[in-house]
């Protein structure tokens, strides 16, 4: 009884560990829980934050930008943007801000420049390379068929061999 017990307490204990190293690895070291005070822009200040709002990716889960993403963090980067842009700050500042934050992970679309172009280069000479071997293999195959086709029985030895064949089958049939 005293064994088990024991064993309860060590499993709560590693479990208790587990959440708050979760824990831990959310925060970013900022109080999302503060209220920023809600900014008024103009229709072109508030169409250049909509734009930015879907260029940052919600760092609580990495999976939605932060336009429709419904979490503390996203509603305040979303209010930290528009603070921004009130602020007189351009869009590249504010992209630069959440980058030195997070890193270029918060990117939704990698940002020009560096190994980020490998992310737009290397897809499309793939597609470009697999476009001239699947011509080149469709050529081969083509070649082939035709050639196959080129070797028909046509030459006076071939139809000799036909004739011979056909007086034989004459003969078993009968």
């Amino acid at each position: 009884m005293k064994q088990r017990l024991s064993y309860v307490i060590l499993v709560a204990g590693f479990v208790g560990l587990l959440l708050n190293a979760t824990s831990f690895a959310e925060d970013d070291g900022h109080d999302h829980e503060a209220a920023i005070p809600h900014v008024v822009l103009s229709a072109d200040q508030e169409k250049l934050a909509r734009n930015l709002e879907n260029e940052f990716i919600a760092p609580c889960c990495w999976h939605q930008p932060i336009s429709a993403h419904d979490s503390q963090i996203a509603r305040t980067m979303r209010a930290e943007v528009r603070q921004m842009i009130a602020q007189g700050m351009t869009a590249e500042q504010i992209r630069q801000h959440y980058i030195a934050q997070y890193g270029e992970r918060i990117m939704a679309v990698p940002h020009g420049g560096g190994f980020n172009h490998f992310a737009w280069i290397i897809p499309s000479v793939a597609g470009a390379f697999g476009v001239v071997i699947a011509g080149h293999l469709l050529r081969t195959w083509r070649r082939k068929q035709s050639g196959d086709e080129a070797k028909t029985p046509e030459s006076g030895e071939d139809a000799q061999r036909f004739a011979k064949v056909d007086e034989q089958l004459r003969k078993w049939t009968d």
